[in-house]
């Protein structure tokens, strides 16, 4: 690789069957400008941060969709996620999101992005919390931590939601 010889080095790495190896030899593919054969060896390699990286650079839809299925079954949620993000969309997203447990960040995708499915999401973040609180109260005493995690959360929703009504109200 260090005499850049692309053609060999695809063959050490496919002897090899390394994945390691097919990342270097991507690596060197996209320095000197071969995208095909980078592609190539990203895939091999399962390099889905680089194919992230490289189909939303070239703007392909195409290949970003299979690109979060492949992700999504292989369990790189982050990539699957901001691949469904980059093709809008935003069902997928949201079903990641809710696979992940991330009810609170869903709830806020939710506000920002699918109005139509924040009562849903903010219902299966209340089921949650009274899971957790169920739990802490038979087994710990963390029910204080709990209590005090949960105002928080209440708070800052309230501040978020109600932000536009102060935005408006002092900018006059």
């Amino acid at each position: 690789m260090k005499l850049r010889k692309l053609e060999d080095a695809k063959e050490i790495a496919d002897e090899s069957k390394s994945e390691e190896k097919w990342k270097q030899v991507a690596d060197l593919a996209m320095e000197i400008g071969s995208f095909g054969i980078a592609e190539d060896c990203m895939l091999k390699a399962k390099d889905f941060n680089g194919l992230l990286l490289y189909y939303s650079c070239i703007s392909n839809k195409e290949k970003l969709n299979n690109l979060a299925e492949k992700a999504e079954t292989s369990g790189y949620h982050n990539v699957a996620y901001s691949s469904y993000f980059l093709i809008n969309n935003l069902d997928k997203c949201l079903d990641i999101l809710v696979k992940s447990h991330k009810y609170p960040e869903a709830a806020l995708f939710c506000r920002t992005y699918y109005t139509s499915k924040l009562a849903d999401t903010l219902e299966l973040w209340n089921r949650e919390i009274n899971l957790e609180d169920q739990n802490n109260r038979i087994g710990n005493d963390n029910f204080f931590n709990l209590k005090y995690k949960l105002e928080f959360i209440i708070k800052m929703f309230l501040i978020f939601f109600n932000f536009n009504f102060y935005l408006k109200k002092y900018r006059k």
